[in-house]
C-alpha cells in the first residue's frame, strides 16, 4: 500500500494512504465499509480551517456562551476568590435581620425617658416669632381663688386662665399691690375692672372732732381705734382747721404713738389744708389712729379723718 505524509492540525508530519489514481468509483470500491479507530483518530482534527474552506470566515462582535462552546459552564460564587469583608449570603441575611428591627423601632413610639434638650430634639433651634400664648407656655393653667369679703353677688371657686370672672364685688387671695412701699390689699372695682375705690364699702370709716378742737392739750386723740387681730387702719385723707393759736407748733398724725406723718401749724393766724394720701397711710395692726398736737397752743385744732381698714 502506498502511504503519503501529510501535516496535521498541530504541524505534526502523519503519514495516511495515497490517493487511488484510478478514480472515485475504483477508490470507493476499495475502500473499507468502516474505517478503523485508527484510521479514524488520524483523520479527526488534523485539517485547519484554512484547510477546510477556501477563504477564512470573518467574526464580527461579541460572541455568545452558546457560540464558544457546546454548553454553559456554571460558575458558583462560593467557588470564586472574594475580597476581605466581601458581602455573603449569611452577611446579606444578618443585614436584612438588622434594618427589619431598626424599622420596627421606627414604626412605632419610642419611649424616651428624662428631659430632652432642644438640641436632642432637633438639628438646628427653631425661632419663635409672634406672641406665646399661655397654653403654649405651660401643660396646665394656674387657677386663681376668688373668696368672699363683705360684697354681694360674689362668684366663687377657682378659675382658669383668660377664664371670664363676674360678680358684684370680687377680692382675690392673697393680691397685694405697693406703692413708694406702702401696701394696700382691698380694690374695688367696677362692671370694666376698673378701680374706682380701695375697700369695700363696710370696711370705710370716718372721724369728725367735737366743736371745741383741740385746745392748749398734747395728750394723742383717737380717730379710729384699733381694728382687731391681723386688721390695719389706713387712713386715705385727712382735713385740719386751727384758730390763731399762741405759738408756733406741729400737728402728728399717729401709729399708736409712733409719728407717719406732721404738719406744720403757724401761730397768730387762722388757716387749714385738706391732705389726700395716696398712696394711704398704712398703720401697725391692731393699732389705734391718732392726732396730737405736739407743742400746747392756746386756740383750737380741728381735724377731720377719712379711711379704711385692711390686712
Amino acid at each position: 500500500m502506498v502511504q503519503i505524509t501529510v501535516k496535521n492540525a498541530a504541524g505534526a508530519d502523519t503519514v495516511i494512504e495515497a490517493p487511488n489514481p484510478n478514480g472515485r468509483v475504483v477508490a470507493a470500491s476499495s475502500r473499507p465499509v468502516a474505517l478503523a479507530t485508527e484510521d479514524y483518530n488520524i483523520l479527526n482534527g488534523l485539517l485547519t480551517d484554512q484547510q477546510l474552506r477556501a477563504t477564512a470566515l470573518n467574526v464580527t462582535g461579541p460572541l455568545t456562551n452558546t457560540q464558544l462552546r457546546a454548553s454553559a459552564i456554571a460558575v458558583s460564587a462560593a467557588a470564586l476568590p472574594l475580597p476581605t469583608n466581601a458581602a455573603t449570603s449569611t452577611l446579606q441575611s444578618d443585614g436584612n435581620t438588622a434594618l427589619a428591627s431598626i424599622d420596627s423601632k421606627l414604626s412605632g413610639t419610642i419611649t424616651v425617658s428624662g428631659g430632652l434638650t432642644d438640641t436632642q430634639l432637633r438639628a438646628s433651634a427653631l425661632p419663635v416669632t409672634g406672641p406665646v400664648t399661655d397654653a403654649q407656655m405651660r401643660a396646665t393653667p394656674i387657677s386663681v381663688t376668688l373668696t368672699t369679703n363683705g360684697g354681694t353677688g360674689l362668684n366663687t371657686g377657682a378659675y382658669g386662665d383668660n377664664q371670664a370672672v363676674s360678680g358684684t364685688y370680687l377680692r382675690v387671695a392673697a393680691f397685694v399691690q405697693t406703692y413708694n412701699e406702702t401696701t394696700s390689699d382691698r380694690l374695688r372695682g367696677d362692671q370694666n375692672g376698673l378701680a374706682v375705690q380701695p375697700a369695700l364699702s363696710s370696711k370705710f370709716w370716718s372721724y369728725a372732732p367735737p366743736a371745741t378742737g383741740i385746745n392748749a392739750s398734747t395728750a394723742p386723740v383717737p380717730v379710729k381705734a384699733a381694728a382687731g387681730a391681723s386688721v390695719r387702719n389706713y387712713l386715705a385723707s385727712v382735713q385740719f382747721y386751727f384758730r390763731a393759736l399762741s405759738v408756733e407748733t406741729t400737728l402728728a398724725i399717729m401709729d399708736g404713738t409712733t409719728v407717719i406723718h406732721r404738719v406744720p401749724l403757724p401761730a397768730g393766724v387762722a388757716g387749714g389744708d385738706v391732705i389726700n394720701f395716696n398712696p394711704p397711710l398704712r398703720g401697725t395692726a391692731n393699732t389705734a389712729l391718732n392726732v396730737a398736737v405736739e407743742t400746747s397752743a392756746t386756740g383750737a385744732v380741728l381735724v377731720n379723718a377719712q379711711g379704711y381698714t385692711g390686712a
